[in-house]
């Protein structure tokens, strides 16, 4: 928490309320999206403590929006969008147009905090993903005149098979086997059409175990065998 948002209260509180060294391990708990630590944190050291309040509504109402815009900024920090933490604070405050309790006002400012967490674990995780499949193109691209695994591939970005394949199926719509063999038969295409060697020839140029593999895979992409995709395009 910075000193901006420091200087939007008054921390000068008694025990069993939230104040400035509470505020501040809520925000760094929203920052590193750890949803696990961020629960177990409320279960413990958290879950005695209270909004500051003197006990009129207007007071309580006041300090939950500043909290929540606190803990909305932290989470725009981390990477969530901006507008969509926003609209989720304004909702959370929303609640407090009907009078509430103290208690009631702070289990509903904890909740929106684990959501803040939990919307920054997944913004972390999609960035993470994304690089994968980045980093997966990349390194199809290079090595595509090469015999390509899926195992070569996570060996290569040091992730496991099976969680690659996971990632890559889930943000592209198709599998990591699927995509190699793609990518290699549209480089098949493009030589084709320059008139680049037998099938012989792009069957080992390209990495594949036969002609007759080869072949199979180019049907399977394209529908037709590689005389036939000619013969279209002629």
């Amino acid at each position: 928490m910075d000193k901006t948002s420091q200087d939007i209260f008054h921390f000068d509180t008694p025990e069993q309320v939230i104040g400035a060294k509470e505020l501040d391990l809520l925000c760094n708990l929203i920052q590193s999206g750890n949803v696990y630590e961020a629960r177990k944190r409320l279960e413990t050291d958290l879950g005695k403590y209270l909004i500051p309040c003197d006990g009129s509504a207007r007071d309580l109402r006041y300090h939950f929006i500043g909290y929540s815009a606190i803990l909305g900024h932290e989470a725009a920090a981390a990477g969530v969008d901006e507008k969509e933490s926003t609209a989720i604070c304004s909702r959370a405050s929303a609640a407090l147009e009907s009078p509430i309790s103290q208690e009631a006002a702070t289990d509903l400012l904890f909740q929106l905090f684990l959501q803040l967490t939990n919307l920054v674990s997944q913004t972390k995780t999609k960035g993470r993903n994304c690089l994968y499949v980045q980093q997966v193109r990349q390194y199809v691209s290079s090595h595509i005149k090469e015999p390509i695994t899926t195992a070569d591939v996570a060996l290569a970005l040091s992730v496991s098979r099976g969680h690659l394949s996971t990632i890559f199926k889930q943000e592209t719509g198709e599998s990591l086997s699927d995509y190699i063999r793609r990518a290699k038969i549209e480089t098949a295409c493009l030589l084709m059409h320059s008139g680049q060697g037998t099938l012989g020839h792009l069957a080992a140029e390209l990495g594949f175990s036969s002609q007759s593999h080869f072949i199979r895979c180019f049907r399977k992409v394209t529908g037709v065998k590689p005389g036939e995709y000619l013969e279209r395009r002629i």
